[in-house]
């Protein structure tokens, strides 16, 4: 069986590994010895810089979306590092999959970086994640007429806040639309597939959890209610999911 090619790179002291604003590299690194400051030039208050070291990830998400750096990465010590090629991220999938699932879970954890940063700066303040938040979204959904969507979102409001501000309401409500509509999971499964219909929730802005899904084929939606954005992406091909989405025609 062919190894997989991977190569060590070292950066001295107090070296630019990344440059915040520089196109896209077709190439990220995990760090073997030695740490790294992440850092913005412009700093956004509430912000400190992120430190890093041995089995942190660093360029993943310019790597993988195909944006410009979102941060400037320095070495605070001599560091060594092995560099990825995007072109090997799928034959890693296959002989690693510890490491393919931390360099996934470092990419959602980038990208949330850089939302709220992004947020910060447009909005002026911050939208918290807060599963309290989950009864407004599924009562924007009962009101717009989905009631399939709503259904489950009342139903993760009761699961995650059992002793919320809305409790006995989201509990009234529930009942109410349980009668007229059906999620397609409320419950995760242990099914390796899942078939959502046309305007399913498949999970929410807020919710908590820990499934991470591929698209097979379909469409969906993905939807901010609290941020008004809302756009919609078909699938011919398998593609990693790991935000908000509404199953779509």
């Amino acid at each position: 069986m062919k190894l997989l090619q991977l190569s060590f790179v070292n950066f001295k002291q107090n070296s630019y590994i990344l440059v915040e604003g520089t196109s896209a590299n077709d190439r990220f690194f995990i760090i073997q010895s030695g740490r790294v400051k992440c850092f913005s030039e412009v700093a956004i208050p509430g912000t400190t810089p992120e430190i890093l070291g041995p089995g942190d990830f660093i360029g993943v998400v310019s790597c993988m979306s195909g944006h410009g750096q979102p941060k400037n990465v320095v070495s605070l010590t001599p560091v060594v590092a092995i560099m990825v090629h995007k072109s090997q991220y799928p034959e890693l999938i296959m002989k690693n999959t510890p490491v393919a699932m931390k360099i996934v879970r470092s990419f959602a954890r980038d990208m949330r970086i850089v939302n709220d940063r992004l947020t910060k700066l447009t909005l002026k303040n911050i939208i918290l994640d807060s599963p309290e938040s989950l009864f407004s979204i599924a009562e924007y959904y009962e009101k717009s007429g989905h009631y399939n969507i709503a259904l489950y979102g009342y139903y993760q409001y009761l699961k995650q806040c059992s002793t919320g501000i809305n409790i006995e309401n989201a509990k009234r409500k529930f009942i109410a639309l349980r009668q007229r509509a059906k999620a397609a999971y409320l419950e995760p499964s242990n099914e390796i597939f899942r078939e959502y219909p046309a305007d399913s929730m498949i999970f929410s802005e807020c919710q908590k959890g820990a499934d991470m899904f591929i698209i097979q084929e379909g469409c969906e939606n993905f939807k901010s209610c609290r941020r008004k954005r809302s756009y919609s992406c078909a699938f011919k091909e398998r593609r990693y999911v790991w935000r908000n989405g509404i199953a779509r025609k």
